[in-house]
């Protein structure tokens, strides 16, 4: 293998022996998340915790946009936004439907 970074000949590990530039391909770095699957469910379950058990569906909608986050989805920042709004929403709504039904 060669340097990049000065050119010298490498025998053995991870780095260069003459420079001490890393040799690490990009085929041992860790992988980016390419898809936003737990983004997307979690956008879907804030829009739907506006209508329905703001608790429970924009509880999981929260979880789940975290932990799109923590795995690098691009969405993420979009569903954690959702989710909390969505929740707060339905929070509201089922107050004030509830004060307008019972009180």
């Amino acid at each position: 293998m060669i340097c990049k970074n000065c050119g010298s000949t490498i025998q053995q590990g991870l780095s260069c022996s003459n420079c001490g530039a890393s040799v690490i391909t990009a085929s041992r770095q860790m992988p980016v998340a390419s898809g936003n699957t737990l983004s997307t469910v979690a956008i879907v379950l804030g829009i739907v915790a506006v209508f329905l058990v703001p608790i429970l569906f924009g509880g999981i909608g929260i979880v789940l946009a975290f932990v799109a986050k923590s795995k690098g989805e691009q969405r993420a920042g979009v569903a954690v936004t959702v989710s909390i709004v969505g929740t707060l929403v339905g929070l509201l709504f089922g107050a004030i439907v509830g004060a307008t039904l019972f009180g």
